[in-house]
């Protein structure tokens, strides 16, 4: 597919609750939808942290946030928008926490972790 298809199905899948965005990266990898193949899907994970936060599967924001990070530097737009993609990963987080406020501080900790990996090696 074209740069430009690439770009907007990128775009289209950051646009998605996190959810719906694991069920199209889980029918991508079972390569029942080849359309979406040729993304990059691979992650790994939570980088140094629990996948899980009391039992929030906190995995999921990390495979979205590896997912749009891996795939903004191949179309060369990771800089520009990396402040975007870090807030998203916070918002995906905060949904996964579901309101609980136990859980509210472990998203706003994991975030502030990705923030400072980036200002730290840019």
């Amino acid at each position: 597919p074209s740069m430009k298809n690439q770009k907007a199905l990128t775009d289209a899948l950051r646009a998605v609750g996190v959810e719906v965005f694991v069920m199209h990266r889980d029918w991508a990898l079972k390569e029942k939808w080849p359309a979406l193949t040729f993304l990059a899907w691979d992650s790994d994970g939570c980088s140094g942290v629990a996948e899980r936060y009391l039992g929030y599967p906190f995995y999921k924001a990390c495979w979205r946030h590896d997912f749009l990070i891996r795939n903004h530097e191949r179309q060369g737009r990771k800089k520009p928008l990396m402040k975007t993609v870090d807030e998203l990963f916070h918002k995906d987080l905060q949904s996964i926490c579901s309101g609980d406020i136990l859980c509210l501080p472990g998203a706003w900790i994991y975030y502030a972790g990705v923030r400072l990996h980036w200002l730290f090696t840019g």
